[in-house]
Protein backbone atom coordinates (compact mmCIF):
# COMPACT_ATOMS: atom_id res chain seq x y z
CA UNK A 1 0.00 0.00 0.00
CA UNK A 2 2.73 2.48 0.79
CA UNK A 3 3.83 2.40 -2.80
CA UNK A 4 0.86 2.91 -3.86
CA UNK A 5 -0.90 5.67 -2.15
CA UNK A 6 0.61 9.08 -0.65
CA UNK A 7 2.21 9.50 2.68
CA UNK A 8 -1.18 11.40 3.01
CA UNK A 9 -3.94 9.10 2.02
CA UNK A 10 -1.80 5.61 2.80
CA UNK A 11 -3.81 5.83 6.70
CA UNK A 12 -7.12 6.09 5.14
CA UNK A 13 -6.44 3.57 2.59
CA UNK A 14 -4.93 1.30 5.28
CA UNK A 15 -8.00 2.14 7.64
CA UNK A 16 -10.70 1.25 4.41
CA UNK A 17 -8.34 -2.26 4.02
CA UNK A 18 -8.72 -3.16 7.71
CA UNK A 19 -12.57 -2.27 8.01
CA UNK A 20 -13.42 -4.18 4.45
CA UNK A 21 -11.50 -6.88 6.20
CA UNK A 22 -13.23 -6.88 9.25
CA UNK A 23 -16.50 -6.32 8.07
CA UNK A 24 -16.02 -9.00 4.87
CA UNK A 25 -16.93 -12.20 7.14
CA UNK A 26 -19.79 -11.19 8.73
CA UNK A 27 -21.56 -9.74 5.57
CA UNK A 28 -20.14 -12.96 3.32
CA UNK A 29 -21.95 -15.12 6.47
CA UNK A 30 -25.26 -12.85 6.77
CA UNK A 31 -25.46 -13.43 2.29
CA UNK A 32 -24.59 -16.92 2.84
CA UNK A 33 -27.58 -17.29 5.10
CA UNK A 34 -30.25 -15.39 2.57
CA UNK A 35 -29.22 -17.43 -0.57
CA UNK A 36 -29.81 -20.51 1.27
CA UNK A 37 -33.50 -19.03 1.92
CA UNK A 38 -34.11 -19.11 -1.78
CA UNK A 39 -34.33 -22.30 -3.78
CA UNK A 40 -31.64 -23.69 -5.66
CA UNK A 41 -32.98 -23.06 -9.09
CA UNK A 42 -33.81 -19.70 -8.09
CA UNK A 43 -37.55 -20.53 -9.00
CA UNK A 44 -39.87 -22.59 -6.10
CA UNK A 45 -41.75 -25.32 -7.34
CA UNK A 46 -45.40 -25.56 -6.63
CA UNK A 47 -45.81 -27.65 -3.47
CA UNK A 48 -42.29 -26.73 -1.97
CA UNK A 49 -41.56 -25.14 0.95
CA UNK A 50 -38.31 -23.97 3.15
CA UNK A 51 -39.27 -26.55 5.01
CA UNK A 52 -39.79 -29.36 2.68
CA UNK A 53 -37.09 -32.34 2.99
CA UNK A 54 -36.15 -31.87 -0.88
CA UNK A 55 -35.61 -28.27 -0.23
CA UNK A 56 -32.11 -27.08 -1.53
CA UNK A 57 -30.76 -23.85 -0.96
CA UNK A 58 -28.82 -21.47 -3.72
CA UNK A 59 -25.63 -21.89 -2.36
CA UNK A 60 -23.92 -21.11 -6.00
CA UNK A 61 -25.14 -17.69 -5.72
CA UNK A 62 -22.55 -17.29 -2.68
CA UNK A 63 -19.59 -18.09 -5.12
CA UNK A 64 -21.06 -16.56 -8.28
CA UNK A 65 -22.01 -13.04 -6.88
CA UNK A 66 -18.81 -12.23 -4.97
CA UNK A 67 -16.97 -13.18 -8.01
CA UNK A 68 -18.73 -11.14 -10.57
CA UNK A 69 -18.52 -8.31 -8.23
CA UNK A 70 -14.70 -8.94 -7.77
CA UNK A 71 -14.50 -9.45 -11.83
CA UNK A 72 -16.08 -5.90 -12.54
CA UNK A 73 -13.62 -4.55 -9.64
CA UNK A 74 -10.86 -5.95 -11.12
CA UNK A 75 -11.72 -4.19 -14.55
CA UNK A 76 -12.12 -0.90 -13.01
CA UNK A 77 -8.51 -1.53 -11.24
CA UNK A 78 -7.34 -2.12 -14.80
CA UNK A 79 -8.48 1.67 -15.73
CA UNK A 80 -5.53 2.64 -13.04
CA UNK A 81 -2.76 1.26 -15.11
CA UNK A 82 -1.37 4.78 -16.14
CA UNK A 83 -1.36 6.01 -12.52
CA UNK A 84 0.74 2.89 -11.73
CA UNK A 85 3.43 3.34 -14.23
CA UNK A 86 3.43 7.10 -12.92
CA UNK A 87 4.37 5.51 -9.86
CA UNK A 88 6.92 2.86 -10.94
CA UNK A 89 8.22 6.27 -12.45
CA UNK A 90 8.02 7.80 -9.40
CA UNK A 91 9.93 5.03 -7.67
CA UNK A 92 12.32 4.53 -9.57
CA UNK A 93 13.69 8.10 -9.79
CA UNK A 94 13.45 8.22 -5.74
CA UNK A 95 15.43 5.16 -5.53
CA UNK A 96 18.25 6.44 -7.72
CA UNK A 97 18.18 9.47 -6.20
CA UNK A 98 18.41 8.09 -2.45
CA UNK A 99 21.20 5.63 -4.07
CA UNK A 100 23.39 9.05 -5.17
CA UNK A 101 23.56 10.14 -1.72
Amino acid sequence: LDEIFSQKSFAVALSALAVFSFLGYPFGLALGSKFLSWHVTLIMPEGMTENSPEFVGAWWLGIVLPSAIGFCLAFVVLLYHSRCLQQKKFWRERLSVGSQR
